[in-house]
């Protein structure tokens, strides 16, 4: 007999949250999606503060990224790069920032810099971008990783440094996004410039 028909996706994704790729899929956040374009674009730093499971992740990632990926077609030409902390932050942001390269020795090299010096990552990110109407925005996205899964001090006050400077130099092309878990915003209090910036920087997604 023949093949039992495929459902097709459902779309609804209940706790998944929604990608890049399911843009068409997603309803109903285009207005906040649109909030968070702007505010990236004309800000250096922003939080996305929400609680677990108010849509955080597809409002970045299904909602955010696709515009965009949309202004980039109409001039302004963003590099987006989304990463989670892990266990390991510096190596998941080195790992991110090399994905061009075959090299598993660019890689190590970036984690020794960021480690050793605040500066790597905006110095990085000027070497990459070139000149002219480009950005560079990274999307740290379940940001309370560097609490629950990161157990070196010293290299999660390195990714906080090296963020802070990066955001904060002059002339520098670096946005940042961080994607806040509300419950964990009373940590940020060990990290004094970034819970300034996070106070004075956010988006609250409600429910």
């Amino acid at each position: 007999g023949e093949e039992p028909a495929t459902p097709g996706d459902a779309p609804f994704k209940d706790l998944q949250y929604f990608d890049e790729a399911d843009g068409g899929l997603f309803y109903g956040r285009e207005q906040i999606s649109a909030q968070l374009a702007d505010d990236v674009s004309r800000s250096r730093f922003l939080a996305v503060v929400g609680a677990s499971g108010s849509g955080k992740s597809s409002i970045i990632r299904a909602g955010l990224v696709p515009a965009l990926k949309h202004a980039s077609r109409a001039g302004m030409r963003w590099h987006i790069h989304i990463i989670t902390p892990t266990a390991h932050p510096l190596e998941a942001l080195a790992t991110s920032l090399t994905r061009g390269s075959e090299s598993v020795t660019a890689t190590a090299t970036l984690m020794d810099d960021l480690a050793r010096d605040a500066r790597s990552l905006h110095l990085y990110v000027r070497k990459i971008i070139g000149k002219g109407a480009e950005r560079f925005l990274l999307i740290v996205d379940q940001f309370e990783e560097l609490f629950t899964m990161s157990h070196n001090e010293a290299e999660r006050h390195a990714f906080v440094a090296n963020l802070l400077y990066a955001v904060q130099a002059e002339g520098g092309a670096t946005t940042a996004l961080v994607a806040l878990r509300a419950d964990f915003y009373s940590h940020l209090a060990q990290y004094d410039t970034l819970r300034q910036a996070v106070a004075k920087h956010q988006e609250y997604i409600g429910p």
